[in-house]
């Protein structure tokens, strides 16, 4: 073990080595590690001995907390972390969390909230008595330990969906924890004063009240638990002696850094906006106190600073006043016009007005400026707050709202004309709050849907937006111009499409704007306003600016958006920027292919840069949906060469990405190849070839990531030499193996059985019929370990497949060798419970020919599985008389990238390079036309037999054949 740990040392220590190939090799080396069992026990080892180097023990510390995140959840039949090994951490991280030093502290409670996940109650019901008995020690960091384990363990409490499970789960959470937390928070309440100048026990304390507070929220997120509600008083009086507590040593002497007081009182605005929203009823003790905390956090804002340490507060506060605001046994406190005047003035505007720290970072962070404003992460900023309290109060008072609030509009544009130069904020802040006015709803893919019928949308964007935009130096007063660039994509449902038309080729003037802001904003407008959609009067969605559109300057606006992000800097991998260009590619299809070669030079020219060190998820993946959507509307024209052309731009690049193991674009590459397959109908270049047996080595397929994209492949390539394959029994072998692994994951089977059916498909039977019996054998094994609905609905579409496209018998004499009549027990087990739960109608109709073809083609059907017969018609009649699936429109709208987690390699869908569905069963034009005639000749061949195997058919069951016997104008024999 000696020899382990001091190995494991080093390659931690290596693994922040500056040198990338050094730090490459240990992380390597260390995952290799990670297989073998004490692997996790060895990490917590070095974490536990002081005498290593604190950075040595927080690595090992961050690596155990990542291990147990990425393995913990048994995957199917996967267990990467022996079972003996889960024991001794469950016996003994708790102690050792508590004994550590804060930084190691952090990292082994967020280890114990992930095994708590997934143990607590069921398999760790040892772990809140053994944290509860902590809470009694006179060592407040000990106590605030606890807590913060505690905080990070019931913090799903707050995201999870109801259910009975998660209520017994938050019971036994009471049960054992709400009396200790409610101790030990009133003790460290009472403590305060005579700690009054003692900086660090205070700042221990605070830090945690605040965990206590984090707790309480997540404890009564999903309902008001019977204990808080008749411990409400003194929980109350908790929260109010901490939103009026002040004392300069716990506030934060930083500007922009939030210290423990304003920590503390922003959780304890959040815990009673929490109550306000949904524990407001008469009969529920909070509504007595609700008048206390009114006063509380309306003098909270009115006498708080603006610096950006108070931000969390102050939007902890105004989201308290918009939960009374909308609550309508509430909302009568702030109807007086007085009280809606003062809260305009005192409260919404001032926080609704740019700052100093806002204009540096529009300036100088302008991707933290965007995230902010228009991505949504701003729900903990005081210009979201504000506006949150402005649509809250106009629930119950819009008119007047509107009115009051319109008056300080006036002013404030008043204020900008007179003195342009200087009072542009007030423009910005009149914009702001035109806007908060107007909106009622909103979606991202749609802007304002819902809006407020009293303000003049159109006309304040004639008076006060247009202006902005058509002036020629696109660079003045970018805040302004970014402002009015948001209201237009903001308001682009009201504006109406001859005004947007106008404005488009102004939006794409401002793309090359050196404000990185009003650059980004500009190129969202335009994307934004190319994805709208209508409704025809013939019920069709189609776009509002067509192709025809926006042809005029399609040029310019493809030429833009290069040379801004040919400006280097942030511009050069500015996501809007390349996100425009997808959606350019994606409007334009054949009107881009005079732009075609300057575009595909630029799109893999950036490729190769960003490859050599990929820094932007998202603006990578971008960049792939525009190559996948040139390769889409391209390759699908009359003229064969482009395919040609693509794979000889592509290819060589891919395979550089291969060789050089890019992680994070192998899940990419690996899709675009497959569509670029896909589209070649001639003979396949030796890339293809010569690459596919490197694709089935099983460390490509170690990394989840890898999978779909890898799948996709395989299975394309499959479908354009099965011929070839059927021969080959190496390669069926080894595809084979890869549906084995797979088939262990519950996350990746399905991925398994896409290969397999594409073996079925496009393989001659003969290259892997000696094989269907142990493919069969794999099956039953993991269903019996691992049942799920997505398996079994894997399992009827393989064996139906099979049926459909070469007969039942093969099916299922491959079961019953496995053990006799088995077969009887998946017709019982699996198809008639689970036929009728598939989703799509590709997958109906492959089962539907499959079970036709068993019910009229197998003898077996008729003799041995006879009882069987009536109960697999009338579920297959079901199936058919299912409600149809929507079908989704061939235009593809919305592509949106969503960011993963840590681990390194994640498929991402590439949303133009989907693969198509290929029917196989082309030739059955109506599967239950189909159902009917193969009934009629099985009755024509054995007359008197088919009637006399319905006769127990219910009678609504045997209208609904009856009816399919007439469309195809056939009976029974």
């Amino acid at each position: 073990m000696a020899a382990s740990i001091a190995n494991l040392k080093l390659q931690l220590q290596n693994t922040l080595s500056p040198d990338q190939n050094v730090r490459v090799v240990a992380e390597q080396t260390i995952e290799q590690a990670s297989k073998s069992q004490n692997y996790s026990l060895l990490l917590l080892k070095i974490v536990s001995e002081d005498t290593h180097e604190l950075h040595l023990r927080v690595a090992a510390a961050v690596t155990f907390k990542n291990f147990i995140k990425k393995n913990w959840e048994i995957d199917g039949q996967v267990n990467k972390i022996a079972d003996q090994d889960r024991l001794t951490i469950k016996t003994h991280i708790v102690d050792l969390m508590l004994k550590m030093p804060s930084q190691l502290q952090a990292q082994l409670s967020e280890a114990v909230s992930l095994i708590g996940k997934h143990d607590f109650p069921d398999a760790w019901p040892e772990l809140l008595p053994s944290l509860v008995a902590k809470l009694d020690n006179n060592d407040v960091s000990v106590i605030n330990g606890v807590l913060r384990t505690a905080s990070s363990l019931f913090n799903r409490y707050t995201y999870e969906f109801k259910s009975d499970e998660l209520w017994t789960e938050i019971n036994i959470a009471l049960k054992q924890f709400a009396q200790p937390l409610t101790d030990i928070t009133a003790k460290m309440i009472s403590i305060l004063p005579q700690n009054a100048s003692n900086r660090d026990t205070l700042t221990t304390v605070f830090s945690l009240l605040h965990s206590a507070l984090d707790i309480f929220y997540s404890l009564n997120y999903q309902d008001l638990p019977e204990f808080f509600e008749d411990n409400m008083d003194q929980w109350m009086l908790i929260h109010h002696t901490l939103l009026v507590y002040d004392n300069p040593l716990v506030r934060s002497d930083s500007d922009d850094r939030p210290g423990p007081l304003e920590k503390t009182m922003a959780k304890a605005c959040d815990n009673v906006a929490l109550y306000a929203g949904k524990y407001d009823e008469e009969d529920v003790p909070f509504r007595k106190h609700l008048p206390v905390f009114v006063e509380d956090i309306w003098n909270l804002l009115c006498t708080t600073s603006g610096e950006i340490k108070n931000d969390y507060l102050v939007s902890g506060g105004l989201a308290f006043l918009s939960a009374v605001a909308k609550r309508p046994g509430t909302s009568s406190m702030f109807g007086d016009p007085a009280t809606l005047k003062t809260i305009c003035e005192k409260i919404v505007i001032p926080n609704m007005q740019l700052r100093e720290s806002d204009v540096e970072a529009f300036e100088d962070d302008p991707q933290e400026y965007i995230g902010q404003d228009i991505e949504g992460s701003d729900t903990e900023t005081r210009r979201r707050a504000a506006c949150d309290l402005v649509k809250a109060l106009r629930q119950h008072f819009e008119q007047q709202v509107t009115a009051i609030f319109s008056s300080y509009v006036e002013v404030m544009l008043a204020e900008y004309a007179k003195d342009p130069v200087n009072n542009w904020k007030s423009k910005d802040a009149a914009i702001y709050l035109v806007t908060s006015l107007s909106v009622t709803s909103t979606l991202a893919r749609a802007g304002a849907t819902k809006v407020n019928e009293f303000i003049p949308l159109l006309d304040f964007y004639k008076n006060t937006i247009i202006d902005e935009l058509r002036i020629q130096n696109i660079d003045e007063r970018p805040v302004i111009k970014s402002d009015c660039v948001k209201y237009v994509t903001t308001f682009r449902n009201q504006l109406g499409k001859q005004v947007l038309i106008e404005a488009l080729p102004l939006l794409v003037a401002h793309i090359l704007s050196s404000s990185v802001v009003l650059s980004s904003y500009a190129a969202n407008g335009v994307e934004r306003l190319l994805m709208m959609k209508e409704v025809s009067p013939t019920g069709v969605s189609q776009a509002v600016i067509t192709r025809q559109d926006i042809k005029p300057f399609l040029s310019q606006a493809i030429n833009n958006v290069f040379a801004a992000i040919a400006k280097g800097g942030q511009a050069s991998l500015n996501p809007y920027l390349m996100k425009t260009t997808m959606r350019l590619i994606n409007v334009g299809k054949e009107d881009i292919f005079p732009y075609l070669e300057s575009i595909m030079d630029r799109l893999i020219k950036k490729l190769e840069e960003v490859s050599a060190n990929p820094t932007k998820p998202d603006f990578n993946h971008y960049l792939f949906e525009s190559i996948s959507a040139a390769v889409r509307f391209c390759c699908n024209s009359t003229d064969p060469s482009l395919v040609v052309a693509f794979e000889t731009y592509l290819l060589p690049r891919f395979v550089v990405i291969l060789q050089k193991e890019v992680l994070e674009f192998l899940p990419y590459v690996f899709q675009i190849m497959s569509q670029l397959l896909e589209l070649n109908l001639g003979a396949l270049p030796a890339t293809y070839t010569d690459m596919f047996p490197h694709l089935m080595a099983p460390v490509l397929w170690e990394k989840s990531g890898n999978v779909p994209g890898l799948s996709k492949f395989i299975q394309t390539y499959i479908s354009k030499m099965g011929a070839t394959l059927s021969t080959d029994t190496r390669t069926i072998e080894s595809l084979l193996g890869i549906f084995q692994k797979l088939l262990a994951s519950k996350s990746n089977d399905h991925f398994g059985f896409a290969i397999l059916n594409a073996i079925v498909t496009h393989v001659p039977v003969e290259g892997y019929q000696q094989h269907v019996r142990q493919i069969y054998n794999l099956i039953f094994s993991r269903l019996q370990a691992a049942k799920s609905p997505k398996l079994v609905s894997c399992i009827i579409v393989n064996s139906t497949l099979m049926m459909g496209l070469h007969g039942p018998d093969l099916v299922i004499n491959a079961i019953d060798s496995i053990q006799p009549k088995l077969f009887n027990m998946v017709i019982t087990s699996l198809y008639l419970p689970s036929m009728q739960k598939l989703q799509t109608s590709h997958n109906r109709k492959i089962c539907a020919v499959g079970f036709i073809r068993l019910l009229t083609e197998c003898p077996a059907m008729i003799t041995t599985y006879k009882s069987s017969f009536a109960s697999l018609l009338t579920a297959l009649l079901k199936l058919f008389e299912l409600p149809k699936e929507k079908k989704d429109d061939d235009d593809i709208e919305e592509v949106s990238f969503t960011h993963a987690s840590e681990f390194a390699t994640v498929h991402t869908q590439l949303s133009f390079a989907k693969k198509p569905e290929v029917d196989p069963f082309a030739a059955v034009v109506d599967a239950r036309i189909h159902l009917a005639k193969a009934l009629h000749t099985m009755s024509t061949k054995m007359p008197g037999k088919v009637p006399a195997l319905l006769q127990g058919l219910d009678p609504q069951v045997q209208g609904i054949l009856s009816s399919y016997l007439t469309q195809a104008q056939v009976q029974l024999a």
